[in-house]
């Protein structure tokens, strides 16, 4: 077949007229790779097509490139707007984050919503917040004084708070993240975990969860004795962990087990996983 084909082109015409005389030597292929399922996704449009229903006449397509897994909606128009309901709907809520949005030139359309490439996005009032830590922040210090306060205004007080947010985010969140992956994200998609990497991201997560454990004993939440943002930020990671084995590493702890109860109990976080059901469905 390829002989045929090399035979078929010397004899055209218009190919040995018109084509492109490359002088550049050919150069190795790179592949594109993706460290793990659903953490990088090509996204394409394509059309226009006949218009269908609705005047819809492009289709809105992403591909994880692990698994190859396709998610596609028909559009009649592709805005900003369009591509970040796409990506909320389709990609974020049923799968996490991906790392970075690639194909066919969208990723810079995707960028003007989406700086790095990164989601979720959070506008309002004409300020554009991207990461998920700085929309919380900017959420607590806006909305706190009309129902409960997550931040202090005394500066000597929210100190302690960015403290323990800090910890949350480099000492919590790496090892929970790495457990959450392996545990739940590779078995979800018929991947084996691998035993060794798990033990040695417990280990690094119970060394931390003995700090919590002897600053619980001080403080009735983790910066203070009052419910802050070093609380709520936990809710996502501990609400994973608890329904892995994981979990062990909390419940072997009493203090931490109780804390660890009592934040997920509370109402608004209920709210918060009613939504999330409801987007997925």
């Amino acid at each position: 077949m390829q002989r045929e084909a090399q035979d078929y082109v010397k004899k055209c015409d218009q190919y040995q007229r018109f084509a492109p005389n490359i002088h550049q030597p050919g150069g190795v292929l790179n592949p594109l790779t993706s460290p793990w399922p659903f953490a990088q996704w090509g996204l394409n449009i394509v059309g226009p097509f006949p218009k269908a229903v609705g005047n819809k006449r492009y289709l809105l397509v992403g591909t994880d490139y692990f698994t190859k897994w396709v998610e596609a909606e028909p559009l009649a128009n592709i805005r900003d707007v369009d591509v970040k309901k796409f990506l909320w709907k389709n990609i974020v809520t049923r799968y996490s984050t991906p790392a970075y949005p690639q194909g066919n030139g969208l990723a810079e359309t995707v960028n003007k919503v989406i700086p790095f490439g990164e989601v979720p996005v959070y506008e309002d009032s004409g300020i554009k917040q991207f990461e998920s830590r700085a929309i919380i922040r900017c959420m607590a210090h806006e909305y706190g004084k009309k129902g409960e306060e997550l931040v202090y205004c005394d500066g000597r007080e929210q100190a302690i708070v960015a403290n323990w947010v800090d910890v949350e985010d480099h000492q919590f969140e790496p090892p929970a993240a790495k457990l959450i992956f392996k545990m739940v994200i590779k078995p979800n998609n018929c991947l084996a975990p691998d035993q060794g990497v798990v033990a040695e991201a417990e280990a690094k997560l119970g060394n931390v969860l003995d700090v919590y454990e002897t600053q619980l004993a001080k403080f009735m939440s983790l910066a203070t004795d009052k419910y802050t943002i070093a609380d709520l930020l936990h809710l996502p990671n501990l609400q994973s962990l608890m329904g892995t084995p994981a979990k062990k590493l909390i419940e072997s702890r009493p203090r931490g087990r109780a804390w660890c109860y009592e934040i997920l109990a509370r109402p608004a976080w209920a709210k918060v996983l009613e939504m999330k059901h409801k987007a997925q469905v």
